[in-house]
């Protein structure tokens, strides 16, 4: 007998198969969008719509502020504003 004769699948048993991909694969997804809807809280409308009620983040400078009286030159060869600060 010729080997690869056995180890070919009739097409009934290959559409059978296909099948019960599919089925599995629904079932799959079936699984996702209920997890997906049960964690939605929003929408992405909603929650845009909305966006501009929150409050803006307060930025602190942390940097120590610039000395009075120091002055940086902002070119020139071998002057850097940082070497100004020294």
């Amino acid at each position: 007998m010729d080997s690869s004769r056995q180890s070919e699948v009739s097409p009934e048993a290959m559409q059978a198969r296909i099948q019960q991909a599919r089925r599995e694969a629904e079932t799959l997804k079936d699984r996702i969008k209920r997890k997906k809807d049960e964690l939605a809280d929003t929408t992405c409308e909603y929650f845009l719509a909305n966006f501009h009620h929150l409050p803006s983040p307060q930025m602190k400078s942390r940097h120590s502020p610039m000395p009075v009286g120091v002055e940086l030159p902002l070119d020139g060869p071998g002057h850097s504003p940082i070497e100004a600060l020294f």
